[in-house]
Protein backbone atom coordinates (compact mmCIF):
# COMPACT_ATOMS: atom_id res chain seq x y z
CA UNK A 1 0.00 0.00 0.00
CA UNK A 2 3.34 2.35 1.05
CA UNK A 3 4.45 1.65 -2.64
CA UNK A 4 1.22 1.92 -4.20
CA UNK A 5 0.80 5.67 -2.33
CA UNK A 6 4.34 6.60 -3.67
CA UNK A 7 3.82 6.18 -7.02
CA UNK A 8 0.96 8.10 -7.25
CA UNK A 9 3.10 10.82 -5.87
CA UNK A 10 6.17 10.35 -7.22
CA UNK A 11 5.31 9.28 -10.97
CA UNK A 12 3.22 12.72 -12.22
CA UNK A 13 5.56 15.32 -10.45
CA UNK A 14 8.70 13.21 -12.42
CA UNK A 15 6.71 13.03 -15.76
CA UNK A 16 5.93 16.65 -15.61
CA UNK A 17 9.28 17.99 -14.56
CA UNK A 18 10.44 16.02 -17.49
CA UNK A 19 8.05 17.00 -20.13
CA UNK A 20 9.04 20.96 -18.79
CA UNK A 21 13.26 19.86 -19.65
CA UNK A 22 11.74 19.06 -22.46
CA UNK A 23 9.83 21.75 -23.76
CA UNK A 24 12.73 24.12 -22.41
CA UNK A 25 14.72 22.72 -25.11
CA UNK A 26 12.59 23.13 -27.66
CA UNK A 27 11.79 26.41 -27.09
CA UNK A 28 14.64 28.22 -25.71
CA UNK A 29 13.18 31.25 -26.64
CA UNK A 30 10.45 30.95 -24.54
CA UNK A 31 12.75 30.78 -21.63
CA UNK A 32 14.20 33.76 -22.51
CA UNK A 33 10.65 35.82 -22.89
CA UNK A 34 9.71 34.35 -19.51
CA UNK A 35 12.92 36.20 -18.19
CA UNK A 36 12.21 39.18 -20.31
CA UNK A 37 9.14 39.03 -18.88
CA UNK A 38 9.74 39.13 -15.62
CA UNK A 39 12.37 41.72 -15.70
CA UNK A 40 10.15 44.03 -17.15
CA UNK A 41 7.23 43.30 -14.38
CA UNK A 42 10.15 43.89 -11.62
CA UNK A 43 11.00 47.44 -13.92
CA UNK A 44 7.04 48.49 -14.31
CA UNK A 45 6.80 47.74 -10.48
CA UNK A 46 10.16 49.94 -9.70
CA UNK A 47 8.54 52.63 -11.59
CA UNK A 48 6.08 54.01 -9.83
CA UNK A 49 5.79 53.61 -6.19
CA UNK A 50 3.71 55.75 -3.17
CA UNK A 51 1.90 55.20 -0.40
CA UNK A 52 -1.20 57.06 1.00
CA UNK A 53 -2.01 56.22 4.61
CA UNK A 54 -4.27 58.25 6.61
CA UNK A 55 -5.67 57.17 9.97
CA UNK A 56 -8.53 58.54 12.65
CA UNK A 57 -8.99 56.85 16.20
CA UNK A 58 -11.01 57.70 18.69
CA UNK A 59 -11.82 56.25 22.18
CA UNK A 60 -13.77 57.58 24.79
CA UNK A 61 -11.84 56.82 28.99
CA UNK A 62 -13.86 59.39 30.59
CA UNK A 63 -17.38 61.04 31.42
CA UNK A 64 -18.15 63.29 34.54
CA UNK A 65 -20.52 66.06 35.11
CA UNK A 66 -19.48 69.44 35.30
CA UNK A 67 -20.98 73.05 36.74
CA UNK A 68 -20.80 74.74 33.15
CA UNK A 69 -23.59 76.66 31.69
CA UNK A 70 -23.38 76.38 28.01
CA UNK A 71 -25.09 79.38 26.69
CA UNK A 72 -24.42 79.12 22.60
CA UNK A 73 -24.18 76.43 20.43
CA UNK A 74 -22.99 76.70 16.66
CA UNK A 75 -23.60 74.46 13.70
CA UNK A 76 -21.38 74.62 10.73
CA UNK A 77 -20.73 72.50 7.64
CA UNK A 78 -16.67 71.92 7.73
CA UNK A 79 -15.16 69.36 5.01
CA UNK A 80 -11.83 67.41 4.97
CA UNK A 81 -9.96 67.22 2.20
CA UNK A 82 -6.86 64.72 1.03
CA UNK A 83 -5.59 65.07 -2.58
CA UNK A 84 -3.02 62.42 -3.73
CA UNK A 85 -1.30 63.69 -6.71
CA UNK A 86 1.35 61.09 -8.22
CA UNK A 87 3.56 60.55 -11.26
CA UNK A 88 5.35 58.01 -13.20
CA UNK A 89 8.47 57.65 -15.86
CA UNK A 90 10.24 59.28 -12.53
CA UNK A 91 8.21 62.20 -12.56
CA UNK A 92 8.28 63.49 -16.14
CA UNK A 93 4.02 62.00 -16.58
CA UNK A 94 1.46 63.23 -14.09
CA UNK A 95 -1.21 60.84 -13.36
CA UNK A 96 -4.70 62.30 -12.37
CA UNK A 97 -5.26 63.49 -8.82
CA UNK A 98 -7.28 61.33 -6.41
CA UNK A 99 -9.38 63.77 -4.26
CA UNK A 100 -11.33 62.26 -0.97
CA UNK A 101 -13.40 64.04 0.90
CA UNK A 102 -15.49 63.86 3.94
CA UNK A 103 -17.60 66.67 5.24
CA UNK A 104 -20.16 67.00 8.06
CA UNK A 105 -22.11 68.80 10.55
CA UNK A 106 -19.72 69.94 13.17
CA UNK A 107 -21.29 71.78 16.93
CA UNK A 108 -19.15 74.12 18.71
CA UNK A 109 -21.18 74.65 22.53
CA UNK A 110 -19.82 77.72 24.48
CA UNK A 111 -20.11 77.41 28.01
CA UNK A 112 -19.57 79.47 31.19
CA UNK A 113 -17.83 78.01 34.07
CA UNK A 114 -19.92 78.58 37.18
CA UNK A 115 -16.74 77.23 39.28
CA UNK A 116 -14.48 79.92 38.41
CA UNK A 117 -14.34 83.28 40.21
CA UNK A 118 -17.46 85.93 39.60
CA UNK A 119 -17.00 89.53 40.52
CA UNK A 120 -19.41 91.94 41.70
CA UNK A 121 -19.29 95.38 42.41
CA UNK A 122 -22.47 97.11 43.90
CA UNK A 123 -22.06 101.00 42.81
CA UNK A 124 -25.31 103.75 43.02
CA UNK A 125 -27.72 100.39 43.17
CA UNK A 126 -26.30 99.04 40.06
CA UNK A 127 -24.45 96.05 40.17
CA UNK A 128 -21.71 95.20 37.81
CA UNK A 129 -20.60 91.54 37.09
CA UNK A 130 -17.36 90.56 35.82
CA UNK A 131 -17.73 86.80 34.58
CA UNK A 132 -14.96 84.33 33.85
CA UNK A 133 -14.59 84.20 30.01
CA UNK A 134 -16.15 82.10 27.60
CA UNK A 135 -15.01 78.61 27.12
CA UNK A 136 -15.71 76.63 24.08
CA UNK A 137 -15.32 72.51 23.73
CA UNK A 138 -13.25 70.69 21.04
CA UNK A 139 -15.52 70.37 17.99
CA UNK A 140 -17.67 67.32 17.39
CA UNK A 141 -19.03 65.96 14.33
CA UNK A 142 -22.51 65.35 14.15
CA UNK A 143 -23.63 62.59 12.31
Amino acid sequence: MLVLTFACLAIPILLIRSAMRKARQLDPVGAVKDAVAASARSIAEAFRTGTVETTFRSYATEVKGVSKLQFAELKQSESFERKDSASIAFGTIPLPDVVVEARGQVVYTYTLDLQKRWDLKLTDQIVDVLAPAPEFNSPALDP
